[in-house]
């Protein structure tokens, strides 16, 4: 699903998350370090994250909020 919303600074892009950003979020929420502060230090599923970010879409389609990517440009 595209958005249609983007943001862009000099440095970095700014998106709405997609189901193809599954895997790197999915590595990143269950990271210990990161875990702790958004998951209670709760170890989440796949199948969670994807429902995570499928809500996140549906809320961008709705009410025009959700979770946001930001990508360093150089890398």
């Amino acid at each position: 699903m595209n958005t249609g919303v983007e943001l862009e600074t000099a440095r970095l892009r700014l998106r709405p998350c997609t189901v193809n950003d599954l895997d790197a979020l999915l590595q990143l929420w269950t990271d210990l370090d990161v875990r702790r502060y958004l998951f209670d230090d709760r170890i989440i599923s796949r199948a969670q994250a994807e429902t995570m970010i499928q809500n996140s879409l549906a809320s961008f389609s709705t009410q025009g909020v959700g979770l946001w990517v930001v990508i360093v440009k150089d890398s």
